[in-house]
């Protein structure tokens, strides 16, 4: 008897919808054109319509779709380079359509995988109902799924902290951002005057020294939102050169990229009949590419051919980004030897993603030293936050040891000398993670299972030896005996869903939320910038939407989270 039934039942029409996704496989340049060109549409027809809303069924439909992106590629890249230049050929309504339902059929392929894992998990429970077929003999399955209370979606918590870390640093380059938009309007006459039709159906445009340095300069400001960049320092060495030149080479790249968005935005309002799909993905020659990024950077061309390779998708690292489940941000998407596609989605959304997986396969060795380092600047950034008078803090790594042999470390504590309240931190600097459930599940087991291991460590000790002499060790030397807080740090995450139990004893949370704490109440004692930190940490758990989606996988229908159920 099957243990888990709608499990079961749920990986057959997993390995079903596989079969038909597979039935559409067929590595193509042309095709692939056609692919890139519909993730332009989805993630970046919003930018087309201010104050235009879409029927819920299409949004609906559409946001099923960007799931199918990673399924889709790896079907149709190719995974031998021809030497015949790339043609360019307008997307008509029909291969648009056929694209489409390409990308559902990958996309329910997605979704499953991605639900089978919850379900595995035990995020959710599933039961299997039958139905009849309302216009044919037999009968058809109906797989329900429902989050389990208080198990859904913790990396949200994270996630809000870093949009607002994302929105910290727009907010501190306000002034340039209002200069820049004011700057756009006086260029609108001009842009307008530069962009035409090609074809009757594509775009074209003649830029300036001027236009290219005015998105030159947002692309700056654009590419600091990013999150994630701090994984390497800038000037951290990798593959022989620093971390910098490579955001160089990109921040080109997204300058060109929104330039294109900027002259399409335009072209459309002149010829709203002319279709978004044929204005947003662009074809050029690689070489000249290399050559145009290298001028504008006065830079090698040899080393610039080099960094591009980190930033484009390509037979030959397409197994290393395709491993992940995640969507494939690419910001350069490489097609035949002499041309690049050039999207705007992986470029408009986080193309440093995209680099970090390649930099961290191509040059395993430069990035394990650079992990190395890591914590070492994250501890400094913590010291910047309590230098002051109030404060005294160890940022030297306290060894624990027990009958002379290491039983834990605390890698940074700090001590609140007015309230008398200490807190010991343990910091966790994982790799970025989007909405890949493998990533998701080893990262979370990994960090609950050391930090609680952690936490349990370090109170043994202190029952040992007390918290006078922890005192003592760290250095400080209050009295009387400190209010003592364990507080596990995530740099990105310090929640993960279905990570197992995390202690209780200790607080668990992301820096980006402490960063806010510490910066909007900068005169708070330590257990205050802790509690105020518990109370975000809650509201961004309590805020979380439950997701909730009905779609054919397979042979089977799925419904995640319904409102109600057919009577059977």
């Amino acid at each position: 008897m099957a243990l888990n039934p709608a499990l079961d039942r749920l990986h057959a029409a997993i390995a079903d919808q596989r079969r038909q996704a597979d039935e559409w496989r067929k590595p193509s340049a042309l095709i692939t054109l056609e692919a890139v060109r519909a993730l332009d549409d989805l993630f970046c027809r919003e930018l087309f319509e201010e104050g235009r809303r879409a029927p819920a069924d299409a949004e609906a439909f559409r946001t099923i779709l960007t799931w199918g992106g990673n399924q889709a590629l790896q079907r149709v890249l190719p995974t031998v380079l021809e030497t015949r230049p790339h043609r360019f050929l307008a997307s008509s309504s029909n291969s648009a359509a056929k694209m489409d339902d390409f990308l559902f059929e990958c996309a329910a392929l997605q979704l499953g995988e991605r639900y089978a894992a919850w379900l595995r998990d035990g995020l959710v429970q599933g039961r299997v109902r039958t139905f009849p077929k309302p216009d044919e003999p037999g009968n058809f399955d109906v797989i329900e799924l429902t989050n389990v209370q208080g198990r859904a979606h913790d990396e949200e918590i994270g996630r809000n902290g870093l949009r607002w870390a994302s929105a910290r640093t727009a907010a501190v380059r306000s002034a340039d951002e209002r200069r820049l938009r004011e700057r756009h309007r006086k260029l609108y006459r001009e842009l307008s005057d530069r962009v035409f039709a090609v074809d009757d159906w594509t775009i074209g445009y003649r830029s300036t020294p001027n236009i290219d340095a005015y998105f030159a300069e947002w692309a700056r400001l654009y590419v600091e939102r990013f999150y994630a960049q701090d994984l390497l320092g800038a000037d951290d060495r990798i593959g022989g050169r620093p971390f910098s030149a490579y955001m160089a080479v990109l921040t080109v790249l997204s300058a060109r990229a929104h330039k294109h968005l900027a002259f399409a935005q335009i072209l459309l309002r002149k010829r709203p009949e002319l279709s978004l799909r044929n204005l947003l993905t662009g074809v050029t020659g690689y070489d000249r590419l290399v050559k145009a990024v290298a001028g504008l950077l006065d830079a090698d061309e040899r080393d610039v051919a080099e960094i591009l390779e980190t930033l484009t998708l390509g037979p030959e690292n397409a197994a290393v980004h395709f491993s992940e489940t995640g969507t494939c941000w690419a910001p350069l998407v490489r097609t035949t030897e002499d041309s690049i596609l050039l999207p705007i989605y992986g470029l408009d959304i986080n193309p440093i993603l995209f680099l970090l997986t390649d930099l961290r396969s191509r040059y395993s060795s430069d990035w394990a030293v650079m992990a190395n380092r890591r914590e070492g600047r994250w501890i400094r950034e913590l010291a910047k936050q309590f230098n002051s008078p109030r404060w005294a803090f160890n940022d030297k790594n306290l060894k624990l040891k027990h009958d002379g042999k290491d039983v834990t470390d605390i890698d940074f504590a700090v001590f609140d000398r007015r309230d008398g309240d200490l807190a010991l931190m343990q910091l966790k600097w994982q790799q970025p993670i989007g909405t890949d459930e493998r990533q998701r599940r080893n990262a979370g087991s990994n960090l609950t299972g050391e930090c609680n291991t952690w936490i349990e460590r370090v109170t043994g000790w202190i029952a040992i030896y007390g918290l006078e002499e922890l005192v003592r060790r760290l250095g400080f030397s209050p009295t009387p005996a400190p209010r003592l807080r364990l507080v596990v740090l995530g740099r990105y995450h310090a929640h993960f869903t279905g990570s197992g139990v995390r202690d209780g004893r200790a607080d668990w949370f992301d820096w980006q939320h402490v960063r806010r704490a510490r910066l909007e109440g900068p005169r708070r004692s330590l257990a205050q910038l802790l509690n105020a930190v518990a109370r975000e940490t809650a509201a961004s758990a309590a805020s979380a939407q439950k997701e909730s989606k009905m779609l054919p996988i397979g042979d089977a229908g799925v419904i995640l989270n319904p409102d109600r159920m057919p009577d059977g």
